[in-house]
């Protein structure tokens, strides 16, 4: 069985609205009794208007299919319970003859990964059967992290709705096409996509322990920008070097280059757990007026990043996102093992691969500048707000 979503077009409107008297049909098994629900005498309820979702820059439209043939559909703007709200699902319907197989939770959980960042979805309090499974598949898709209230909503006509709340992660997994972030003001939002496909259909458990915190020196990783490259690497060993023994450090960082002579300076990567040294960049031949990125050589750097992340570790550091980062090689995966793992990372991005750094990780980081205090502020402050069962270690 496959489950898709397809954008819905402005032709395609009539046919979303031919739905929706489906759509009110359902939900008049739990409030018809309330007032406004008769059903009326011309025998067919009618649904709101969908035509202003079509209009609205800020909102998405979906048709979902299953195998092809039309289910339902899901419709998503940011028009939230409270201004901090980036995504509501305004609305969604999965056909009768659906119900029962999982097709609306696996289209919920679609659009919650393309569109990532503080999440609503209001329910009206007498349709119980719907906040029953807004509730389940909410839950499943933030491992819990996830809550409720009951508020009047104002662009609802001060209505009462239950308000589920939650933030919708970055996912990782194999490599995939890099997609865009919905950014406001664009002329249609489009659905974000990691550049990486989801190996799994809830925010990794180490996640967990930054939600609920808006401080951005709170942030799980850390950007240092506004200095040379070398001074920034130097910057990140000097750190690492004043840790406390307790801290379990996996990592690499650049080492300085020798110069060749020859146009070409060899470079390294350097392992912070043991030494290792892995080779950078690669020396292209005599009369060569630059030198190669080794590819290789940065892959095996993150594989025995990888290894270390596995066996335990309380912070990554890791030397750059750059051209292979960007490209989803190099040290990409070792980032994701670190989020994975809820491990903080420190790291550097070249400025040109900013756009590329902010569909990989965004909302999950913080710049700072280069100065070893705003480091150890961050260091500090991610200390002071980790869950109480994790274990606080600053810098000796």
């Amino acid at each position: 069985m496959q489950v898709e979503l397809s954008q819905a077009t402005i032709e395609q409107l009539p046919i979303m609205q031919r739905m929706g008297s489906y759509y009110v049909y359902d939900m008049s098994e739990y409030v018809g009794d309330e007032p406004g629900w008769a059903f009326p005498d011309a025998g067919e309820y009618e649904c709101d208007d969908f035509r202003p979702y079509f209009e609205d820059p800020a909102a998405t439209p979906f048709f979902i299919r299953v195998d092809g043939e039309l289910a339902g559909f899901a419709i998503v703007n940011r028009q939230g319970s409270t201004p901090s709200v980036e995504y509501n699902m305004a609305q969604f319907f999965v056909h009768r003859k659906f119900k029962g197989r999982g097709i609306g939770a696996l289209a919920a959980r679609e659009c919650f990964q393309r569109f990532r960042g503080i999440w609503d979805v209001m329910v009206i309090p007498q349709n119980v059967g719907v906040h029953a499974f807004w509730k389940r598949t909410i839950s499943s898709f933030t491992d819990g992290d996830f809550h409720e209230t009951r508020r009047s909503v104002r662009h609802l006509g001060n209505s009462e709705q239950d308000v589920f709340g939650f933030r919708s992660y970055v996912r990782f997994g194999s490599i995939a096409d890099v997609g865009s972030r919905p950014e406001s003001g664009r002329s249609r939002s489009r659905p974000a996509t990691t550049g990486l496909t989801t190996s799994f259909e809830r925010p990794p458990a180490g996640i967990s322990r930054w939600l609920g915190n808006e401080v951005a020196m709170n942030k799980p990783i850390a950007v240092v920008q506004g200095a040379p490259t070398p001074l920034v690497q130097d910057l990140l060993r000097r750190f690492v070097a004043q840790l406390s023994p307790e801290v379990r450090v996996a990592g690499v960082i650049e080492e300085p280059a020798v110069a060749s002579g020859d146009g070409c300076s060899a470079g390294d990567l350097r392992s912070l757990e043991d030494g290792r040294r892995f080779p950078l960049l690669q020396d292209l031949g005599p009369g060569a007026a630059a030198c190669g990125l080794d590819a290789e050589g940065v892959v095996s750097a993150c594989e025995a990043v990888q290894q270390s992340i596995r066996a335990g570790c309380d912070l990554v550091v890791l030397s750059k996102f750059g051209r292979l980062e960007a490209e989803r090689s190099g040290l990409a995966q070792a980032f994701a093992s670190a989020i994975d793992a809820g491990c903080p990372i420190l790291t550097s991005v070249a400025p040109r691969f900013g756009d590329a750094w902010d569909r990989f990780a965004a909302p999950l980081y913080v710049i700072l500048p280069a100065d070893l205090g705003a480091i150890e502020a961050w260091w500090q402050g991610l200390q002071a707000h980790r869950s109480p069962s994790a274990e606080a270690v600053t810098p000796a």
